[in-house]
């Protein structure tokens, strides 16, 4: 592709992520206006006839524990209601995995193609002022 073809195309991505990001403001900014004047529940989903639609709202919360706290006040909590779970995660790091990748007998790239599943992520495209 040509540089000025190619920097023209830049430009109209340039002007679509801003104008997105303009309508997202304002559909969040909508949305909250329904949710207030309608649903009066901290979580929940519910359906609302308002005209000619149907507007279901739903909201909810999300819960983080602060795993230094946690470790600190943990014994205080009564082990029967801790509402709080601990479990094991599993990740493969990026850089090992290459090196496994490069380096592994081919019996060894099985076994690993058996627990660790690859796929390729989303593409992503961003597009900023040339400060250069």
């Amino acid at each position: 592709m040509k540089e000025h073809v190619l920097e023209d195309v830049i430009k109209t991505l340039d002007r679509v992520n801003y104008e997105i990001a303009e309508l997202n403001a304002i559909k969040k900014s909508l949305e909250l206006k329904i949710q207030k004047e309608l649903h009066d529940v901290r979580e929940g989903s519910k359906t609302y006839a308002v005209g000619a639609y149907a507007v279901t709202v739903k909201t909810g919360y999300t819960l983080k524990v602060d795993a230094e706290e946690y470790s600190i006040y943990r014994a205080r909590l009564p082990a029967s209601l801790n509402p709080v779970k601990e479990k094991t995660s599993l990740t493969v790091s990026l850089p090992d995995y290459r090196k496994f990748m490069e380096y592994g007998s081919a019996d060894d790239l099985f076994v690993l193609a058996m627990c660790v599943e690859e796929k390729e992520s989303k593409p992503a495209v961003k597009v900023g002022p040339n400060t250069k």
